[in-house]
């Protein structure tokens, strides 16, 4: 048999006077649990060796407060080395390429209007070098 990964509780029950009677332990089987959050890790490490790789980030824009919440790897391609974690979307749009913000700007205003579940873009950033 596999090892095997337990998390015990244990509840003492005790009388009207204080006097400890009986304790009640619970064994729950955790091995899946932990097998399942080893395998969540690893996944993340390749994504983020990925993303390295191909020089992508992701962000997350929070609607209707309109913030715009990049990841380590956007923030890296950004050489944004604030330490804050949220900027404001218009904040974000300086950034891009101005031809590209047109674009983003009417796709985000589509994914308004239809109620998408998603916004898909591509965009430039302008004066950085990607190669050595």
């Amino acid at each position: 048999m596999k090892d095997r990964i337990w998390s015990v509780s244990s509840t003492p029950i005790y009388d009207n006077n204080g006097e400890l009677l009986n304790v009640i332990e619970v064994l729950t089987d955790t091995t899946e649990l932990h097998r399942k959050q080893h395998e969540l890790l690893l996944n993340r490490e390749r994504l983020n060796t990925a993303f390295d790789a191909a020089r992508i980030g992701t962000f997350t824009v929070h609607f209707p407060e309109m913030r715009w919440v990049p990841d380590a790897q956007l923030k890296h391609l950004y050489d944004i080395r604030q330490t804050e974690t949220e900027f404001s979307l218009d904040h974000w749009f300086e950034l891009v390429d101005p031809e590209d913000r047109i674009k983003m700007r009417k796709e985000m205003d589509r994914r308004f209007k239809k109620k998408a579940s998603t916004c898909k873009f591509e965009f430039r950033i302008p004066g950085k070098k990607w190669c050595c």
